[in-house]
């Protein structure tokens, strides 16, 4: 620990030497420009949303399913695409009710989809009066 700030004052020291005379450049990387078919098909997935046809959850066991699906930011013959996605996430985890949360996309042909929400509900904790103990 003692021997830091030294340390911190010769390298400083060494930059301050070296730049000396030395006129800095700024160096242009050469970008690298993705074939067509990876263009194609980046553009595909971007720009192509799909329906929802159907939500689901999988995971329930003190939440009702209609409720939650009711207060989701994605709503059934609704487009979606993965920013919508990120949105529902998000908002199942501010929810404070699931330690983890993940959701499916199913395909069903024709830029139709159901989302299944795959969910683990937090334990429930319940509240005893003091009446209600059993010692």
């Amino acid at each position: 620990m003692k021997q830091t700030p030294k340390l911190i004052t010769l390298v400083l020291l060494a930059l301050a030497l070296n730049a000396v005379g030395k006129p800095l450049e700024a160096k242009a990387l050469p970008i690298e420009q993705p074939s067509n078919r990876e263009a194609a098909t980046a553009s595909t997935i971007q720009h192509d949303p799909s329906t929802i046809q159907a939500i689901s959850f999988i995971g329930l066991s003190s939440l009702n399913q209609e409720e939650l699906i009711n207060s989701l930011p994605l709503k059934v013959k609704e487009s979606v695409s993965g920013t919508e996605l990120t949105g529902a996430l998000q908002y199942l985890w501010q929810l404070h009710y699931f330690s983890d949360v993940k959701v499916e996309k199913i395909d069903l042909g024709q830029n139709n989809v159901a989302l299944q929400f795959i969910v683990t509900e937090l334990p429930v904790l319940e509240f005893y009066s003091s009446r209600q103990i059993p010692f």
